[in-house]
């Protein structure tokens, strides 16, 4: 069964400066996977709200923007929705698992020099001229 208040509370509790520097990036897989669990094991699949929410966190998340990407998952663990967007028919919870698996383990954006060398990140999160 989901249990949206407390895949709230935990994103909530994620401190977001530290899910905008990527460095929460496995808790935010981890309650997505355990988002799509939920709604399986109630026997259905994701609603259009979810899915349309759920994707534009993977896309926010492929996009090493994990604040938005945290946002978006709080909006599909909304019980009262204001409005329904446009759902994609190939949205379900398979597809949205494979696009999960796509995206698990991204590192936080900019901890990858280009060549391929860890660049050295100051606790503020921006790379060391």
């Amino acid at each position: 069964m989901l249990d949206r208040q407390n895949l709230k509370m935990h994103l909530k509790s994620l401190d977001k400066a530290q899910v905008v520097a990527g460095h929460h990036n496995a808790e935010l897989e981890a309650i997505f996977e355990r988002f799509l669990q939920g709604v399986a094991a109630e026997g259905r699949d994701v609603d259009d709200w979810e899915a349309c929410c759920l994707q534009s966190a993977l896309d926010a998340m492929k996009k090493h923007r994990f604040g938005l990407a945290r946002a978006n998952l709080l909006h599909a663990l909304e019980i009262n929705r204001h409005m329904t967007p446009n759902r994609r028919d190939s949205l379900t919870l398979a597809s949205l698992s494979e696009t999960l698996e796509q995206v698990r383990g991204l590192p936080p954006k900019g901890a990858v020099h280009l060549h391929g060398q860890p660049e050295h990140i100051h606790s503020h999160g921006y790379p060391q001229a």
